[in-house]
Protein backbone atom coordinates (compact mmCIF):
# COMPACT_ATOMS: atom_id res chain seq x y z
CA UNK A 1 0.00 0.00 0.00
CA UNK A 2 1.34 3.29 -1.10
CA UNK A 3 1.31 5.96 2.00
CA UNK A 4 1.26 9.56 1.06
CA UNK A 5 4.57 11.31 1.52
CA UNK A 6 4.28 15.21 1.63
CA UNK A 7 7.65 17.64 1.46
CA UNK A 8 7.01 21.05 2.91
CA UNK A 9 9.07 23.53 4.96
CA UNK A 10 9.60 22.95 8.54
CA UNK A 11 8.56 24.59 11.30
CA UNK A 12 8.98 25.46 15.09
CA UNK A 13 6.30 22.84 15.64
CA UNK A 14 8.18 20.21 13.87
CA UNK A 15 10.75 19.88 16.71
CA UNK A 16 10.04 16.75 17.82
CA UNK A 17 10.14 14.52 14.86
CA UNK A 18 13.29 16.24 14.02
CA UNK A 19 14.68 15.39 16.77
CA UNK A 20 13.67 11.88 16.60
CA UNK A 21 15.02 11.21 13.27
CA UNK A 22 18.48 13.05 14.22
CA UNK A 23 18.57 10.62 17.29
CA UNK A 24 17.64 7.75 15.00
CA UNK A 25 20.53 7.99 12.25
CA UNK A 26 23.36 5.06 12.45
CA UNK A 27 25.81 7.20 11.41
CA UNK A 28 27.22 11.21 12.34
CA UNK A 29 25.60 10.11 15.50
CA UNK A 30 25.10 12.67 18.52
CA UNK A 31 24.35 12.07 22.25
CA UNK A 32 21.12 13.50 23.64
CA UNK A 33 22.63 16.85 25.34
CA UNK A 34 24.55 18.59 22.27
CA UNK A 35 21.46 20.20 20.51
CA UNK A 36 18.32 21.42 21.75
CA UNK A 37 14.87 23.00 20.58
CA UNK A 38 16.48 26.92 20.61
CA UNK A 39 19.45 26.08 18.39
CA UNK A 40 16.87 24.02 15.75
CA UNK A 41 14.34 27.11 16.19
CA UNK A 42 17.18 29.60 14.69
CA UNK A 43 18.50 28.11 12.40
CA UNK A 44 15.09 27.57 10.61
CA UNK A 45 13.76 31.01 11.36
CA UNK A 46 16.67 33.10 11.78
CA UNK A 47 20.19 31.95 10.14
CA UNK A 48 18.14 29.67 7.60
CA UNK A 49 15.26 27.20 6.42
CA UNK A 50 14.38 23.79 7.02
CA UNK A 51 12.44 21.31 5.31
CA UNK A 52 10.81 17.78 6.20
CA UNK A 53 9.71 14.94 4.60
CA UNK A 54 6.10 13.65 5.80
CA UNK A 55 5.07 9.66 5.51
CA UNK A 56 1.67 9.26 6.89
CA UNK A 57 2.10 12.59 8.38
CA UNK A 58 4.96 11.36 10.32
CA UNK A 59 8.30 13.54 9.95
CA UNK A 60 10.97 10.83 8.23
CA UNK A 61 13.28 13.43 7.02
CA UNK A 62 14.87 16.55 7.37
CA UNK A 63 17.28 19.34 6.19
CA UNK A 64 18.32 22.74 7.34
CA UNK A 65 20.28 25.09 5.12
CA UNK A 66 22.20 27.88 7.35
CA UNK A 67 21.73 30.98 4.67
CA UNK A 68 24.18 33.61 6.24
CA UNK A 69 27.40 30.78 5.97
CA UNK A 70 26.10 28.69 3.22
CA UNK A 71 26.40 25.59 5.30
CA UNK A 72 24.86 22.45 5.02
CA UNK A 73 23.84 22.42 8.94
CA UNK A 74 21.72 19.10 8.78
CA UNK A 75 20.33 16.37 6.22
CA UNK A 76 18.95 13.00 7.77
CA UNK A 77 16.94 10.24 7.12
CA UNK A 78 14.88 7.98 9.78
CA UNK A 79 16.85 4.47 8.61
CA UNK A 80 13.67 3.11 8.48
CA UNK A 81 12.56 4.83 5.44
CA UNK A 82 16.28 5.07 4.01
CA UNK A 83 16.69 4.26 0.42
CA UNK A 84 13.45 5.88 -0.84
CA UNK A 85 15.04 9.00 -2.60
CA UNK A 86 14.24 11.32 0.42
CA UNK A 87 17.56 12.35 1.00
CA UNK A 88 18.40 13.45 -2.62
CA UNK A 89 14.82 15.31 -2.71
CA UNK A 90 15.69 17.48 0.03
CA UNK A 91 19.22 18.34 -0.92
CA UNK A 92 18.10 19.23 -4.16
CA UNK A 93 15.82 21.70 -2.55
CA UNK A 94 17.92 23.04 0.25
CA UNK A 95 20.41 23.69 -2.34
CA UNK A 96 18.69 25.40 -4.73
CA UNK A 97 16.94 27.56 -1.87
CA UNK A 98 20.78 28.54 -0.60
CA UNK A 99 22.19 29.20 -4.18
CA UNK A 100 18.79 31.49 -4.65
CA UNK A 101 20.14 33.85 -1.64
CA UNK A 102 23.44 34.55 -3.73
CA UNK A 103 25.80 32.51 -2.23
CA UNK A 104 28.69 31.35 -4.35
CA UNK A 105 29.86 28.78 -2.45
CA UNK A 106 27.98 25.81 -0.17
CA UNK A 107 30.14 24.03 2.70
CA UNK A 108 29.54 21.08 4.95
CA UNK A 109 31.26 18.18 6.67
CA UNK A 110 30.64 14.61 7.26
CA UNK A 111 31.93 11.39 9.02
CA UNK A 112 34.70 9.87 6.92
CA UNK A 113 33.78 6.69 5.20
CA UNK A 114 30.26 7.09 5.53
CA UNK A 115 27.29 6.56 3.49
CA UNK A 116 26.96 10.76 3.89
CA UNK A 117 30.20 11.17 2.40
CA UNK A 118 29.30 8.90 -0.59
CA UNK A 119 26.38 10.63 -1.20
CA UNK A 120 27.66 13.91 -0.94
CA UNK A 121 30.38 13.04 -3.58
CA UNK A 122 27.81 11.46 -5.92
CA UNK A 123 25.79 14.92 -5.91
CA UNK A 124 28.86 16.88 -6.68
CA UNK A 125 30.62 18.44 -3.89
CA UNK A 126 34.31 18.61 -4.09
CA UNK A 127 36.62 17.32 -0.98
CA UNK A 128 38.01 20.14 0.78
CA UNK A 129 40.37 18.78 3.14
CA UNK A 130 40.03 16.88 6.83
CA UNK A 131 38.18 18.49 9.21
CA UNK A 132 39.16 17.33 12.95
CA UNK A 133 40.13 13.72 13.71
CA UNK A 134 37.08 12.06 11.86
CA UNK A 135 35.43 14.59 9.26
CA UNK A 136 35.76 15.16 5.65
CA UNK A 137 35.13 19.06 4.69
CA UNK A 138 33.44 19.53 1.31
CA UNK A 139 32.70 22.42 -0.61
CA UNK A 140 30.05 23.33 -3.60
CA UNK A 141 30.45 25.85 -5.89
CA UNK A 142 26.93 28.20 -7.81
CA UNK A 143 26.93 27.01 -10.90
CA UNK A 144 25.51 30.33 -12.46
CA UNK A 145 27.67 32.24 -10.53
CA UNK A 146 30.99 29.94 -11.34
CA UNK A 147 29.90 29.70 -15.53
CA UNK A 148 29.63 33.54 -15.62
CA UNK A 149 33.07 33.61 -14.13
CA UNK A 150 34.49 31.49 -16.76
CA UNK A 151 32.83 32.71 -19.56
CA UNK A 152 34.72 36.13 -19.36
CA UNK A 153 37.87 36.88 -19.58
CA UNK A 154 40.08 37.36 -16.85
CA UNK A 155 40.66 41.20 -16.43
CA UNK A 156 37.42 41.83 -16.97
CA UNK A 157 35.49 39.57 -14.25
CA UNK A 158 38.05 41.03 -11.98
CA UNK A 159 36.75 44.71 -12.80
CA UNK A 160 32.58 43.35 -12.74
CA UNK A 161 33.50 41.64 -9.45
CA UNK A 162 35.03 44.59 -7.88
CA UNK A 163 32.76 47.05 -9.41
CA UNK A 164 30.17 45.12 -7.43
CA UNK A 165 30.98 44.50 -3.85
CA UNK A 166 28.35 47.02 -2.43
CA UNK A 167 25.92 45.80 -4.76
CA UNK A 168 26.69 42.07 -3.97
CA UNK A 169 25.99 43.34 -0.07
CA UNK A 170 22.86 44.69 -0.86
CA UNK A 171 21.86 41.59 -2.68
CA UNK A 172 22.88 39.35 0.42
CA UNK A 173 21.13 41.34 2.20
CA UNK A 174 24.17 42.40 4.36
CA UNK A 175 24.69 46.28 6.20
CA UNK A 176 28.20 46.97 7.09
CA UNK A 177 28.24 47.87 11.29
CA UNK A 178 29.86 51.59 11.89
CA UNK A 179 32.73 51.41 14.33
CA UNK A 180 33.38 49.37 17.61
CA UNK A 181 31.76 50.27 20.49
CA UNK A 182 34.65 49.69 22.74
CA UNK A 183 33.02 48.92 26.68
CA UNK A 184 33.19 51.88 28.81
CA UNK A 185 36.89 52.71 30.46
CA UNK A 186 38.72 50.51 27.58
CA UNK A 187 41.03 52.73 25.25
CA UNK A 188 42.49 51.70 21.92
CA UNK A 189 45.03 54.09 20.76
CA UNK A 190 45.68 52.11 17.18
CA UNK A 191 44.45 52.12 13.63
CA UNK A 192 41.81 49.63 12.70
CA UNK A 193 43.25 50.09 9.21
CA UNK A 194 47.53 50.75 8.71
CA UNK A 195 47.50 51.72 5.12
CA UNK A 196 51.40 51.20 3.92
CA UNK A 197 51.44 52.05 0.00
CA UNK A 198 49.67 49.14 -1.51
CA UNK A 199 48.94 47.48 1.48
CA UNK A 200 46.78 47.54 3.87
CA UNK A 201 47.62 46.09 6.71
CA UNK A 202 43.82 45.21 9.48
CA UNK A 203 43.78 44.99 12.95
CA UNK A 204 42.22 42.27 15.02
CA UNK A 205 38.33 42.43 14.44
CA UNK A 206 35.58 40.82 16.41
CA UNK A 207 31.70 40.24 15.44
CA UNK A 208 29.35 43.20 15.61
CA UNK A 209 25.93 44.09 15.75
CA UNK A 210 24.43 45.84 13.32
CA UNK A 211 24.65 48.76 15.50
CA UNK A 212 28.07 48.62 16.06
CA UNK A 213 28.13 46.25 20.19
CA UNK A 214 29.80 43.15 20.43
CA UNK A 215 27.68 40.16 18.88
CA UNK A 216 26.27 37.54 21.26
CA UNK A 217 26.53 35.19 21.92
CA UNK A 218 30.21 35.39 24.13
CA UNK A 219 32.35 32.72 25.50
CA UNK A 220 34.23 29.38 24.22
CA UNK A 221 33.66 27.70 21.68
CA UNK A 222 32.74 23.94 22.22
CA UNK A 223 31.26 25.29 25.68
CA UNK A 224 29.44 28.15 25.72
CA UNK A 225 29.39 29.33 22.12
CA UNK A 226 28.29 26.30 19.64
CA UNK A 227 29.93 25.70 16.77
CA UNK A 228 27.06 27.18 14.13
CA UNK A 229 26.90 30.35 16.79
CA UNK A 230 30.93 30.56 15.71
CA UNK A 231 30.68 30.15 12.42
CA UNK A 232 28.39 33.32 12.23
CA UNK A 233 30.36 35.06 14.62
CA UNK A 234 33.63 34.86 12.36
CA UNK A 235 30.88 35.91 9.35
CA UNK A 236 30.04 39.02 11.72
CA UNK A 237 33.64 39.69 12.14
CA UNK A 238 33.83 39.67 8.30
CA UNK A 239 31.81 42.32 8.00
CA UNK A 240 33.06 44.31 10.78
CA UNK A 241 36.47 44.54 9.17
CA UNK A 242 35.04 45.37 5.57
CA UNK A 243 32.81 48.39 7.58
CA UNK A 244 36.46 49.75 8.75
CA UNK A 245 37.99 48.97 5.17
CA UNK A 246 35.17 50.72 3.99
CA UNK A 247 35.72 53.56 5.63
CA UNK A 248 39.82 53.64 5.68
CA UNK A 249 39.81 53.23 1.76
CA UNK A 250 35.99 54.74 0.84
CA UNK A 251 35.43 52.44 -1.87
CA UNK A 252 35.82 48.46 -1.20
CA UNK A 253 36.56 48.21 -5.47
CA UNK A 254 40.17 49.32 -4.45
CA UNK A 255 40.72 46.05 -2.57
CA UNK A 256 42.66 44.04 -5.51
CA UNK A 257 43.31 40.97 -3.29
CA UNK A 258 42.85 39.61 -0.11
CA UNK A 259 46.24 38.30 0.67
CA UNK A 260 46.81 36.90 4.10
CA UNK A 261 43.83 36.20 6.49
CA UNK A 262 44.21 35.20 10.40
CA UNK A 263 42.18 33.63 12.64
CA UNK A 264 41.67 33.08 16.47
CA UNK A 265 39.28 31.12 17.91
CA UNK A 266 38.62 31.43 21.72
CA UNK A 267 38.25 27.83 22.36
CA UNK A 268 37.46 25.66 25.26
CA UNK A 269 39.67 22.31 26.22
CA UNK A 270 40.26 20.09 23.82
CA UNK A 271 38.06 22.25 21.26
CA UNK A 272 39.74 21.54 17.51
CA UNK A 273 37.49 22.40 14.58
CA UNK A 274 39.18 26.65 14.76
CA UNK A 275 39.12 26.18 10.52
CA UNK A 276 35.53 25.05 10.18
CA UNK A 277 34.65 28.39 12.53
CA UNK A 278 37.14 30.64 10.17
CA UNK A 279 35.30 29.45 6.96
CA UNK A 280 32.59 31.26 8.20
CA UNK A 281 35.20 34.54 8.09
CA UNK A 282 36.46 32.93 4.32
CA UNK A 283 33.16 31.64 2.69
CA UNK A 284 31.63 35.50 3.55
CA UNK A 285 35.06 37.11 1.50
CA UNK A 286 34.89 34.78 -1.34
CA UNK A 287 31.02 35.28 -1.82
CA UNK A 288 31.88 38.98 -2.32
CA UNK A 289 35.24 38.71 -4.40
CA UNK A 290 35.21 35.96 -5.57
CA UNK A 291 37.76 33.21 -6.17
CA UNK A 292 40.17 35.24 -7.86
CA UNK A 293 40.14 39.14 -5.45
CA UNK A 294 39.30 37.25 -2.36
CA UNK A 295 41.46 34.15 -2.69
CA UNK A 296 44.06 34.46 0.67
CA UNK A 297 46.43 32.54 2.62
CA UNK A 298 45.16 31.98 6.16
CA UNK A 299 45.90 30.71 9.64
CA UNK A 300 42.95 29.51 12.10
CA UNK A 301 44.42 29.17 15.80
CA UNK A 302 42.79 28.49 19.01
CA UNK A 303 43.28 30.56 22.14
CA UNK A 304 43.07 30.24 25.70
CA UNK A 305 41.42 33.87 25.94
CA UNK A 306 39.92 36.47 23.39
CA UNK A 307 39.58 40.16 24.75
CA UNK A 308 36.09 40.93 26.07
CA UNK A 309 35.42 37.14 25.93
CA UNK A 310 34.36 37.78 22.34
CA UNK A 311 34.41 33.64 20.49
CA UNK A 312 36.80 34.85 17.12
CA UNK A 313 39.01 37.69 16.67
CA UNK A 314 40.54 38.28 12.73
CA UNK A 315 43.07 40.24 11.41
CA UNK A 316 43.72 40.07 7.67
CA UNK A 317 46.14 41.78 4.63
CA UNK A 318 44.54 43.50 1.39
CA UNK A 319 46.19 44.59 -1.18
CA UNK A 320 44.83 47.93 -2.57
CA UNK A 321 45.07 50.06 -5.58
CA UNK A 322 45.21 54.07 -5.84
Amino acid sequence: MTTKQLLRQATRADFPGLYRVRMAVLENRLTSTVIGEELYIDAIENTGRGWVIEDAGEIVAFAVGNRLTGNIWALFVDPAHDRRGHGRRLHDVMVSWLFAQGLARLNLSTGIGTRAQRFYESAGWQFTGPVGDDEAGYALQNPALHNLALSAPTKKSNAMAEAKIQSRLLALGLTLPPPTQAPPGVVLPFAFVHIVGRRALISGHGPQNADGSLAQPLGKVGREVSIEQAVLAARLTGLSMLGSLQRALGDLDRIVAWMRVFGMVNSAPGFNRQPTVINGFSDLILDLFGPQVGAHSRSAVGMAELPFDIPVEIEAEVEIRD
